[in-house]
């Protein structure tokens, strides 16, 4: 059986992944080979977010990368989300379809747009878990 992580271990997971696609996006010279990569990071922060609020609320977490399925769940719960964070829906491709090499370019101002995403949506969820 596996071990149940805390919410607090979801949200330092989630701390990592915003500070490795800050990292990331800082490197102006590789952004256009990078920016999927500041994507990925970005997307695995909001979805460790949204997972934190799920053990919050003692809900199962399923094994799932899609970003609406968790925020679905959460409102489900009775949960309010905030509108901008419905957004973050978007993100799944990140974890998805960009991981795979033929799958294109991501822009620059994509890879900013995520960034600030995951970072509202780990801003909320540790607001929410903290009381």
């Amino acid at each position: 059986m596996t071990e149940v992580l805390k919410p607090s271990q979801w949200l330092a997971t989630a701390h990592r992944h915003l500070a490795a696609a800050n990292i990331l996006e800082r490197q102006p010279d590789s952004l256009p080979d990078l920016a999927a990569d500041v994507g990925f990071h970005a997307q695995q922060c909001a979805e460790c977010a949204l997972k934190a609020v799920l053990i919050w609320r003692e809900m199962d977490v399923p094994r799932t990368h899609d970003l609406q399925d968790l925020l679905s769940l959460i409102r489900t719960a009775g949960i309010q989300v905030p509108p901008e964070l419905l957004q973050l829906a978007a993100l799944t491709a990140f974890a998805v379809e960009l991981r795979y090499a033929d799958a294109g370019t991501v822009s620059a101002e994509s890879a900013r747009t995520a960034i600030r995403l995951a970072d509202s949506a780990l801003h909320w969820a540790q607001a929410l878990i903290a009381g």
